[in-house]
């Protein structure tokens, strides 16, 4: 996991890495939407989380996830002394390169009876000697990814989090979390508004066919709204079983998809055009809403391996 501050000058103090150890708790920081904290532990603990916290709210520390979206995992060389030894490569880190600290995924066991055991959850210092992280540009023209590269690095034995063979569980229950926040429908919702801000102006509302079709994604998006709901209180009273928030993800950024092709299609001539596209509510960036709506699929695991997990997991449907 990896924690920024405003300006990266603070760091994720002793106490609070003793919080994240105490009882193998895991925490997903939503820097999209300030200083939210979700925490995500074994049911009980409940004082310890809200420690941690009230401790990332007071020191005003929270404000980038280094997420693991990529399906690569760092191959853990074994204990050297008090240190573990990692090498590897890790695509698809979410603000890697300005981070602070990295949570990662490290191959404990080669001899495990299943690929998803012998992985443990590990947290790494990006000042660490033999850390490169190297920024990936986007199609939206940012650098919010990286490729973070591991050749020898030594971690301290006490950074790994929980047991050295369970840490799929627990990267699978900060996935849960990532892709809830993905899936949220208030990114459908501010798509639908500019769709109708920017068709108002150029004309395409007056189009009976396209206010159809604009009605027919906002049902949509009511719909599915109900359903997120539906999902994020069985995620509360840990009822749900792990395919929800996948098919949330997927969901949703099927409709944005369908959303964000009818707003360039009423911005017309300008909607391939970068630039913010002038409306008497405020200018609106046309295309790169179009195109980060395109690397979301990315995040949090990509759309093709989540529906993977839904048709074998969800539909018990063969490999």
């Amino acid at each position: 996991m990896v924690v920024v501050s405003p300006g990266g000058k603070h760091r994720v103090d002793d106490e609070t890495i003793a919080i994240l150890r105490q009882q193998h708790l895991c925490v997903i920081l939503h820097w999209f939407v300030g200083f939210g904290v979700a925490v995500h532990a074994d049911k009980t603990h409940r004082g310890i989380q809200q420690k941690l916290a009230h401790r990332w709210r007071k020191q005003q520390i929270a404000r980038r996830l280094s997420s693991q979206e990529g399906t690569d995992i760092a191959q853990l060389g074994g204990l050297l002394g008090d240190h573990w030894v990692v090498n590897g490569q890790k695509i698809w880190t979410t603000f890697g390169h300005i981070s602070d600290w990295i949570f990662i995924l490290v191959r404990t066991d080669q001899n495990a009876p299943r690929k998803q055991a012998g992985i443990g959850f590990l947290l790494i210092d990006m000042k660490s000697p033999g850390i490169t992280p190297r920024p990936i540009t986007t199609i939206a023209g940012d650098d919010e990814f990286s490729e973070v590269f591991f050749e020898d690095v030594r971690v301290p034995r006490e950074n790994m989090v929980g047991d050295p063979g369970n840490g799929w569980r627990i990267a699978n229950a900060v996935l849960v979390h990532e892709r809830l926040k993905t899936g949220h429908p208030r990114y459908c919702q501010s798509a639908l508004a500019r769709t109708r801000k920017v068709a108002k102006v150029t004309g395409a509302f007056d189009s009976a066919a396209f206010r159809d079709r604009l009605a027919g994604l906002e049902i949509d998006v009511l719909a599915y709204k109900a359903l997120f709901d539906h999902a994020v209180e069985l995620t509360k009273q840990s009822q749900a079983s792990g395919i929800e928030a996948s098919i949330m993800k997927i969901k949703s950024l099927d409709i944005l998809h369908e959303i964000v092709d009818l707003l360039v299609e009423a911005a017309g001539s300008s909607g391939s055009i970068t630039g913010r596209f002038k409306t008497p509510d405020g200018p609106i960036d046309v295309t790169d809403l179009f195109l980060q709506s395109r690397h979301e699929t990315i995040r949090g695991g990509t759309s093709q391996i989540l529906r993977n997990v839904v048709a074998k997991r969800g539909l018990g449907l063969p490999s």
